[in-house]
């Protein structure tokens, strides 16, 4: 049967490096999206996760998660060897997957192909055409192998370390990029960057697609449920980028000005301990609660109750930066101003002075000034949340964002291919 004349729903495959993660929500509610437009998604995970704590809403995965096992390459090869009906068609395509592992070097190469073998195994009994991967860096580089040695399409989102990080690769990323059915990028500031910088010239290759939110879950909140004193929200990784330090200097401003305030820092990473030093020797313990890493499910009650929500975006040493971040596309759905910082994809969340306020990055004078104004102005508040939960319905509909994608998906397994995806004899 040809791409074009399939009846049976279409069949795609996820590959992730790691499978639930905390701070990849716009993953996961993606994957339940494409559910519920009837695709038949498998993730397949290139490692075990490690975070310990998971969403509620895995659960409503309806095909259960591949692990690829932890083996040596002989033993990949010794798995795939089990079936010649696998081995045959791969021979004269091995050369051309060679060369591009080779091109990786040993340190990269290697892990790649061995769980390459591995999902071309899982795509050939799961039956899948395409494969979709996040992030440009080792899920792209298996699934472009995988592409190479099955014949199956495949493509990949983009994101923010994995295009903006002084190691990536131009050559690497135009290659990735070349051998796709097409790639997505989640804002403009990302789609611009990896035209001048990575891989000029291939804007019909590259979509930008915004990330979704479920705005039946994340909805706009009434005043009366604000807390008094009024509550900054800040969600995020503990990482540079996110600015939490700048964050918790303009809490210190805030506090030695007499504002009343709290503000609730929610999430982990490696700086978590120098963020909870900075707490101590600001003297902020009474109006500062770092909560550690938090499930959607807890988050959603805390927008509800907060008046602002903060992320003070900064460009880090490596020249990593955020591109999208999903809390505040979160906030914006529950109507909450938002006060963050002009880097990567922010400025397509907040416009300034129309659904929050944009300063500097690495400003927190300026960060304690902005959050002062709307703390001290509830009617600037309201008129912020119910723009920014217009902008929320019109550029953030996850359902709306995803049919875009599903669309893509058929597209690309509609196309012609150079050699029919392997399947297992049956």
């Amino acid at each position: 049967m040809s791409p074009v004349e399939r009846t049976e729903p279409m069949r795609v495959g996820y590959v992730l490096k790691k499978f639930p993660r905390l701070s990849e929500t716009f993953i996961l509610n993606e994957v339940l999206e494409l559910q519920r437009q009837g695709v038949d998604v498998h993730v397949i995970s290139l490692y075990p996760p490690d975070d310990g704590r998971f969403h509620a809403a895995v659960a409503e995965l309806k095909n259960p998660v591949v692990y690829v096992p932890e083996m040596r390459l002989q033993q990949a090869f010794s798995e795939l060897l089990r079936d010649r009906s696998l081995v045959q068609p791969m021979l004269g395509r091995l050369g051309a997957a060679l060369d591009y592992l080779l091109d990786l070097g040993e340190a990269q190469g290697t892990p790649v192909l061995k769980r390459a073998l591995a999902v071309a195994l899982a795509m050939a009994r799961l039956r899948l055409h395409h494969v979709h991967a996040h992030f440009a860096t080792i899920a792209a580089r298996t699934a472009l192998t995988c592409r190479m040695l099955t014949g199956a399409s495949y493509s990949f989102t983009c994101h923010a370390k994995d295009i903006y990080r002084d190691t990536v690769s131009p050559t690497e990323f135009a290659r990735l990029l070349d051998e796709a059915a097409f790639a997505v990028t989640v804002c403009d500031a990302n789609r611009d960057y990896v035209l001048e910088r990575l891989a000029p010239g291939r804007g019909d290759k590259l979509l930008r697609l915004y990330n979704g939110v479920d705005l039946s879950r994340f909805v706009a909140t009434p005043d009366a449920e604000r807390l008094s004193p009024p509550e900054i929200l800040a969600v995020g990784r503990l990482v540079p980028k996110k600015g939490f330090h700048v964050l918790l200097d303009a809490c210190a401003l805030l506090k030695g000005r007499g504002t009343a305030f709290r503000c609730v820092l929610v999430g982990d990473g490696e700086e978590k301990a120098a963020l909870e030093a900075q707490v101590d020797r600001l003297q902020l313990r009474d109006v500062v609660t770092l909560t550690g890493a938090l499930s959607q499910e807890s988050i959603v009650p805390l927008m509800r109750t907060a008046s602002i929500a903060a992320l003070p975006c900064v460009e880090d040493d490596q020249g990593n930066r955020d591109a999208l971040p999903t809390t505040l596309l979160e906030a914006l759905a529950c109507g909450l101003p938002c006060v963050s910082t002009p880097v990567g994809g922010v400025p397509e969340i907040i416009e300034e002075g129309v659904n929050g306020h944009l300063v500097p990055q690495n400003d927190a004078v300026s960060l304690a000034a902005a959050i002062e104004r709307l703390l001290a102005d509830r009617a600037a508040c309201r008129r912020f949340g119910a723009a920014g939960r217009s902008r929320a319905l019109e550029r953030f509909d996850l359902t709306h964002n995803v049919a875009t994608l599903r669309a893509c998906f058929a597209r690309a397994l509609a196309a012609p291919s150079p050699a029919p995806a392997l399947e297992l004899a049956s």
